[in-house]
């Protein structure tokens, strides 16, 4: 008696966004209509997204290529970047020493800055912006 032979096949799935969402660089992302402070923008986010926090170099460039050809006429996006003792911290822990960021105001949280650059700039918690969720 012989068994049959089963073939397996693979193939790549890729999982589009959840509705209102955008994919950039292997996560999803929300762009805000509408101008919010920094407390309302962290809980605002979408269907379990959270504020952005792109921690590594890729992410941020995808982030800064997608929004220069997206929504270059759009200036200031919260992201969940904060100062705590003099670290600027993503939300997710990790560290920022890039010389990008401006912190010359020290204020406490931080927005993207105005194209082309898009860098993390400090700013009053209570200024509103647009915000940037994430999830992957």
């Amino acid at each position: 008696m012989e068994l049959p032979k089963l073939l397996y096949h693979t193939c790549e799935i890729t999982q589009a966004c959840k509705p209102g969402f955008e994919a950039v660089g292997g996560f999803c992302y929300f762009f805000s209509t509408n101008a919010v402070n920094f407390a309302t923008a962290r809980s605002s986010c979408p269907l379990g997204s959270v504020l952005a926090y792109p921690s590594s170099a890729a992410q941020m460039a995808d982030l800064v290529a997608y929004l220069n050809n997206n929504k270059s006429g759009i200036t200031d996006w919260w992201v969940a970047l904060t100062l705590n003792a003099g670290q600027w911290f993503w939300s997710d822990g990790t560290v920022t020493t890039g010389e990008n960021l401006g912190n010359s105001n020290n204020e406490p949280c931080a927005r993207l800055d105005a194209p082309p650059n898009y860098a993390p700039r400090d700013n009053s918690c209570t200024i509103t912006y647009r915000f940037v969720c994430q999830y992957k």
